[in-house]
């Protein structure tokens, strides 16, 4: 569903009769309409206009059957080989454009979901254990700072450097294998995907508390929320304001750049600039962060502009305050051992790992983080 359907309208939302025309079965209409509105917000759709605002991006188109292989492969239907000359394209793409790594994704979303679900992940096992090394002794039984570590490191396990690692996280991933399933589903005539090869910025997964959500309607940013609106960033209680008006006064210098009057927009808070890391459309889909869909669209469609940042009286206030209940059951364990077992001196996985993976344990927190973007 779009957001308050009885106020917002938007000529990326087909009308019945357009989707017929294009040849799509009576029964396949709502899921055309989707799949249209949500690809109409795809970076092919702005990046041109905003190249020097976001990251540096190369696209490589994938054939119908280049998805169908994916989506098999998944399923453990294929053999990863027959993806060799795909693998060999991303390669040549990385060694002239991305030497140094790149956050690769689709058109739609990322395969964010990979770095999360695979609890056998030996990469992100060791960034987990580097960020915890990496606290100092006072933080070790903060479940707040514990939590903001594991963003770190799981952000920073989407880095790729070669095909290989690409199309790997691709195959496991169950968002990529939902969206290419969805491509597909229109037959080869209507199929478009593509996949997409960001710079990768080392500043962007270090420091997740510079993430932001908008919300705008009519090209006016009405809300702002914290990306990551679970963990507690102090800077942010300190500075949220300031950096606020920060994005705004940026906002005001880049929307009539934007193909849309009304989206969801993610940025990044450099050092020394500001980054537009995606648009989303704007739809209960895309998650709210601090914000609700159901109690705040009014504000998301007409404002007045609020910011919203997780304050440390807001976090002890709530019905779930401890940050770590967003984590896998699996990754809890983990942490906390590899934390208290740092001075000690002595380190071991966590039980239960193996059978762990085919369960896939996650709170609802957590499905609706990784599911709302990229």
């Amino acid at each position: 569903r779009v957001a308050n359907m009885a106020e917002y309208t938007s000529p990326h939302i087909l009308s019945d009769e357009a989707i017929l025309s294009k040849g799509v079965a009576a029964h396949n209409i709502g899921a055309y309409r989707s799949a249209h509105y949500q690809k109409a917000f795809g970076i092919h759709a702005w990046y041109e206009g905003l190249q020097e605002h976001t990251f540096r991006t190369v696209q490589l188109p994938l054939t119908f059957q280049e998805a169908k292989h994916v989506v098999a492969i998944h399923y453990s239907k294929e053999d990863e080989q027959v993806l060799q000359p795909l693998c060999a394209r991303i390669d040549a793409l990385m060694h002239t454009h991305f030497p140094q790594g790149a956050f690769i994704k689709l058109d739609t979303r990322s395969p964010k979901d990979v770095v999360v679900y695979d609890f056998e992940n030996e990469n992100v096992r060791k960034l987990i254990d580097m960020e915890i090394d990496a606290l100092p002794s006072s933080q070790l039984h903060d479940r707040n700072a514990l939590t903001s570590a594991f963003v770190t490191a799981t952000n920073r396990a989407m880095q790729v450097s070669t095909g290989k690692e690409a199309l790997a996280m691709l195959f496991k991933s169950t968002r990529i294998c939902q969206d290419l399933n969805k491509a597909t589903e229109f037959g080869e005539d209507l199929f478009s995907a593509s996949l997409t090869l960001r710079e990768w910025i080392e500043e962007v997964p270090r420091h997740p508390e510079m993430e932001f959500r908008g919300f705008v309607h009519n090209k006016q940013l009405n809300a702002l929320t914290q990306y990551f609106s679970f963990v507690h960033y102090p800077l942010l209680e300190e500075h949220g304001h300031a950096i606020a008006n920060q994005i705004r006064e940026y906002f005001e210098t880049i929307k009539d750049r934007i193909p849309h009057d009304s989206y969801i927009i993610d940025f990044f808070v450099a050092h020394n600039r500001i980054l537009i890391i995606e648009l989303n459309p704007f739809h209960i889909g895309a998650g709210a962060g601090l914000f609700s869909w159901r109690l705040d669209r009014d504000r998301f469609m007409n404002g007045p502009f609020e910011l919203r940042v997780l304050t440390s009286a807001m976090q002890r206030a709530s019905s779930e305050p401890d940050p770590m209940d967003v984590l896998p059951a699996y990754w809890q364990r983990y942490v906390l051992q590899r934390a208290s077992s740092k001075t000690a001196g002595t380190w071991r996985a966590p039980p239960g790992a193996i059978l762990m993976v085919g369960v896939g344990v996650v709170t609802a927190a957590l499905l609706l983080w990784y599911t709302k973007r990229r």
